[in-house]
């Protein structure tokens, strides 16, 4: 974190701000005789906040992406400069969408550095006001204890769980857990699988047959262990 005193007496034009998870003091985003910049992991307003793409997974999003905005006093509030799209694929974990984030934050961040550079040269810079946010997270927002409800579709138990996967990372919010009469136990995966079932006794002619999904949940071990 910079500070002003910190910051020296030259001037400069812009202030990035890339995976900082504190929220910048007003007289450092004064700083910049241009603009103070955030990158954030969503398409805001949707996701403002913390833990942007366990979020959207858990909300079953089809898309996400990443935003580059100005910084201001409401957090995650400030024009939108530029965004960039991400397909969720149906695999996806929060880890692998997060990686998408910052090579899409990289790849986006040049596409930035010459609409910045058009600006410095005389031309109006484009901007998109921001609605109110949506699905605005703390740090401290967390999906109940993380207990896995199977009053719950199966399709929603596999998002969950699938959004608590993040890998290497830290993990603030908490990890999947299935409660059984041992104890506690940590799910790394869930899959929903098509089971065959018999057709109804009028349908067996011709071999026909009804398929049913069932929630299958690998790769768990005991709240104490550490995961295999």
């Amino acid at each position: 974190m910079i500070r002003p005193h910190e910051a020296g007496r030259d001037t400069f034009d812009y202030l990035f701000s890339i995976v900082n998870h504190a929220i910048t003091p007003a007289e450092i985003l004064n700083l910049p005789t241009r603009r103070a910049i955030n990158f954030h992991d969503s398409l805001l307003p949707k996701y403002a906040g913390f833990n942007a793409t366990a979020w959207a997974i858990m909300s079953n999003e089809a898309q996400h992406g990443v935003t580059w905005h100005a910084m201001t006093a409401d957090v995650d509030g400030g024009d939108i400069l530029l965004q960039q799209m991400i397909d969720i694929l149906d695999d996806e974990v929060a880890f692998s969408l997060g990686a998408k984030c910052i090579e899409a934050g990289r790849s986006s961040f040049e596409t930035l550095i010459g609409m910045l550079a058009e600006e410095a040269s005389g031309k109006s810079l484009t901007v998109t006001n921001q609605s109110p946010s949506q699905n605005f997270h703390l740090r401290s927002d967390r999906p109940g204890l993380g207990v896995i409800d199977f009053s719950k579709p199966k399709r929603e138990i596999r998002n969950f769980v699938r959004a608590m996967n993040l890998g290497s990372d830290d993990n603030w919010m908490c990890r999947p857990k299935l409660a059984l009469p041992s104890g506690l136990f940590i799910v790394e995966n869930a899959e929903v699988v098509a089971r065959p079932q018999a057709a109804p006794r009028n349908h067996r002619r011709g071999g026909q047959q009804r398929r049913g999904d069932s929630l299958r949940l690998m790769a768990f071990c005991a709240l104490s262990c550490s995961p295999r």
